[in-house]
Formats: C-alpha cells, structure tokens, sequence
C-alpha cells in the first residue's frame, strides 16, 4: 500500500467493524487442539534454523528443550479474568523485535488473545519465511477485521536481533558475549543469506513485508503514545504496560557492547542497502510525527 497517510491511521477515526472476537469460544478451543501442537513445532524448527546459524559465528546455540520452551511460550496463561475484553474486530501482526511480544502479554492479560495467542485464524500467512506462524509474513487479513503492526528505525531493530540472538532462550542456552568482529560477521552472515535466498527464518527479514496489510502502523520509538491513541479509536480499555517482555539489553552480560559504534562501514552499508524499503517507510513516519 503505498499511500502512507492513508495506512498511518493512528491519529484518524474509523468506523468499528461488525466482527467481534469471542474469548473461550467451543470453536475456538476446538481449533485451538487441532492447531496448536502444529504452531508449536513451527516454533521449535524455526528456533532450530535459528541456533544452527548462531553456531557458525561462535554462539553456543540452544540444542536441548525447545520444543517444550515453544509450547510453554505459546501456552495461553491461566489468569482471573471474569469479563475478558472484546478486541472489537482488531488483530495483530508482529513483527520481531518492535515490542510484539510486550503487546501479546499486555493483551492476554486483558483476555485478548493476540500474536502467538491467537489461534482464529483471521491472519492469513504465506511461507516466504521459516517460524512460528505469528512471525510469517502476513498474506492478507479475512473481511471484517483491521490489522495494527509496529515499526522500529532499521538500525537499532538489527541491533536488536543481535541482542535477541545472544540472550533469548529461544537462541541460546544462557545469555552470552561476542567481539565486534564477530557481530559484524553475525550481521553480514544473515543479510546477506537473506538477500540470495526466498526462504529463510523471519527474524531480520524486511519490515515492509508485514506492512502491506496493516491497517495501522505504530512507531516503536512512540509506542506508549499510539498503543493508547489507537486502543482509544477501538474504545478497547487497555493500557500498555510499562514491563517489557523481552528487554534483551539487560540480558546481556555486563561490559557487552552490542551497538552501532561496533559496527563497520561495509556492514552499515550492508543494512542500508537490505533495508532501504525500511528506512523509506521509517522517513515517512518521521516525518508525520514531526507535524503533530
């Protein structure tokens, strides 16, 4: 969708769609067995391609319980909920590494089951990427709904799934270190499969791929703010909380230098050129914030 403006509807009105999502529903919980053992070990081979990549530049991948992480990752909490929200015909498409996570735990504490806890189907997925099915890339959303996704400046989402790389359970045994050198490897190593190949894991791929189809783009730098702006458009009563799910920056060990100054010019380069759909949509973004 090229017309920015018009996909950037955090600050404008829209009607509500008629098609509201049922919490608890008998068929809901009857896909919900069928499906989930499916989405679980999309899960785990996709963090299995992970860590065997991890391996070639000097990360000790995650070889043991991933299956069982992924399910517990997965797993709709238990919680006291007596009258769960409606999420009003709203759906959400994550991208890695823009707070997608933070923005399912919000959720589902509220009784919206979004990302990785939703199970209805509503976001359609193709496989140009390997994952869990809330990471594949989004195909189109079924008649009734709108879709919000989040978008974050390209650089510091690289450096991110550095972090993530490094710190997740989902990656790693334990949180660990590595040299600049070998960052810039890591770095290199994924842009550069992923500029010669159709099909690989969805974490670093294009946030432009996700963005066709979202209906409303949130900034990752301002997400408090339209998260609000956006729930208040949906007269959906919830708030973002302040926990960040996966805040991989104070997983690390300390004295772990994981930014931009680590990073060399053919490799800045590299991301620039990879992303350059990115950085455009992310300008554009920009620049609208600039004229609130």
């Amino acid at each position: 969708r090229s017309d920015l403006p018009k996909m950037y509807k955090v600050l404008a009105a829209v009607s509500l769609p008629c098609a509201f999502a049922v919490w608890n529903h008998p068929s809901q919980q009857l896909a919900h067995s069928q499906a989930f053992p499916n989405r679980v070990q999309a899960c785990a081979d996709g963090a299995r391609s992970q860590s065997q990549f991890l391996a070639s530049y000097a990360v000790r991948p995650r070889t043991e319980q991933i299956y069982d992480f992924c399910k517990q990752l997965m797993s709709v909490p238990e919680t006291n909920i007596t009258e769960p929200l409606n999420d009003n015909g709203l759906k959400f498409i994550h991208i890695t590494k823009t707070g997608g996570t933070s923005i399912e735990d919000t959720a589902i504490e509220y009784g919206i089951q979004w990302g990785r806890f939703d199970h209805s189907s509503v976001i359609l997925k193709n496989n140009m990427c390997r994952g869990p099915g809330w990471h594949r890339v989004t195909a189109g959303v079924k008649k009734g709904y709108n879709s919000f996704c989040v978008v974050r400046e390209p650089m510091a989402r690289v450096l991110s799934e550095v972090k993530f790389a490094l710190t997740s359970p989902y990656c790693v045994e334990k949180p660990m270190c590595i040299g600049a050198k070998q960052i810039n490897e890591l770095v290199q190593g994924h842009l550069r499969k992923l500029m010669n190949l159709n099909s690989f894991t969805c974490h670093w791929i294009k946030q432009s791929y996700y963005t066709e189809h979202c209906d409303h783009i949130l900034r990752f730098e301002y997400l408090s703010e339209d998260f609000d702006t956006l729930m208040q458009m949906y007269n959906i009563p919830m708030k973002l909380s302040d926990h960040r799910s996966m805040n991989d920056s104070d997983a690390l060990p300390e004295d772990c230098e994981v930014s931009e100054d680590v990073l060399t010019d053919e490799t800045k380069t590299l991301i620039k050129q990879y992303y350059a759909e990115d950085y455009a949509l992310w300008s554009k973004l920009e620049g609208l914030k600039s004229k609130e």
